[in-house]
């Protein structure tokens, strides 16, 4: 959804611009090629996202900057004295953590890792190997696992030490048959993406990240967000709508009921979706939503 990203962050009317999820760089190089003097600050906690970028943007070396960092660090600590015209979140793996063979796709053979941040000590052969069944049963509830989680679990323990994804998707396979016939969608696919969530924290992440944005933001700055799974929509939206309402830490609990404002606008009162062309040229856009929100 890059041309809607331009869009509604208004980039072509120039700015200061904060991409929160570096990933492959696509959105932060149509930023600066939206006007000559664009000017982003870029962000992903992934180490090899930084150095890819560092190539792919280096003709723009002048009005880029990049930084190593988990998003939740974004605020007006790190970046002293500057707000930005427009902020973007693209939640969600890159293409390439997928392809790099960590653990996050279906078919890795390697170390079970789905790490985002290499530094980071959790991974996912932690949580698939060490932890207790209520510990992996929560997880799997929390990041969108129905009722087959249980037999998940129990599938898990009874196969420990599981080694690879390939090896994981395959037990998760054989034990949920009779949930998945005749369904299209993978039966390892929520289980990966819980277990994911869990080990970066996504969720909390997210919803630290949105705590900041407003000490961010100019006047009527705009933020885009765009969302891979109603997990993660479900937290900006309801954020967004409170951001709206007044009904944030922003806003003092002195204040009386009746005068208490909100901080924006959610312009996207229903998400957008890519088109049916987009699609068909990028299938992994299929599921994304997009909210924007405009501060006052």
């Amino acid at each position: 959804m890059k041309e809607e990203v331009i869009n509604y962050l208004k980039a072509k009317e120039g700015g200061v611009f904060l991409d929160c999820t570096l990933g492959g760089a696509g959105h932060t190089k149509a930023i600066l090629d939206a006007n000559k003097n664009n000017i982003v600050y870029a962000i992903d906690r992934d180490i090899n996202a930084i150095e890819r970028a560092k190539d792919f943007l280096k003709d723009y070396k002048d009005r880029v900057f990049l930084y190593n960092t988990e998003f939740s660090n974004a605020n007006s600590s790190i970046f002293i004295g500057i707000e930005f015209d427009g902020i973007l979140a693209d939640l969600g793996l890159s293409q390439d953590e997928l392809k790099e063979n960590r653990g996050f796709s279906f078919n890795d053979e390697s170390f079970l890792d789905m790490r985002m941040n290499q530094e980071s000590v959790l991974t996912a052969s932690n949580i698939v190997n060490e932890f207790e069944s209520k510990e992996l049963y929560k997880i799997l509830k929390i990041g969108g696992v129905g009722k087959e989680a249980g037999s998940i679990v129990n599938a898990i323990l009874k196969n420990r030490p599981i080694n690879s994804a390939k090896e994981l998707s395959q037990i998760i396979k054989s034990a949920t048959l009779k949930f998945y016939k005749g369904k299209k969608l993978n039966p390892s696919a929520l289980t990966f993406q819980a277990i994911r969530i869990a080990v970066n924290n996504e969720f909390g992440e997210i919803k630290k990240l949105l705590e900041n944005v407003p000490s961010l933001a100019k006047p009527q700055a705009r933020l885009v967000v765009i969302c891979f799974h109603s997990l993660e929509d479900k937290i900006v939206t309801s954020t967004l709508r409170s951001f709206e309402k007044g009904e944030n830490d922003k806003i003092s609990l002195m204040v009386a009921k009746e005068e208490v404002k909100g901080i924006g606008k959610l312009i996207t009162k229903k998400a957008l979706v890519p088109t049916q062309e987009e699609i068909q040229e990028n299938f992994a856009s299929r599921s994304s939503l997009m909210r924007v929100f405009e501060f006052n």
